[in-house]
């Protein structure tokens, strides 16, 4: 219960916070392998 309610929660509240905080680290990667 506690764990759904918290991931509930930080996906309403952090998704824009975390896609500014994933998506350039995830483009780095993809830059990567591009190279590779």
């Amino acid at each position: 219960m506690i764990k759904k309610l918290i991931k509930a929660f930080v996906l309403k509240k952090g998704v824009s916070v975390a896609k500014k905080k994933v998506l350039p680290v995830v483009m780095k990667e993809v830059k990567k392998r591009m190279k590779k």
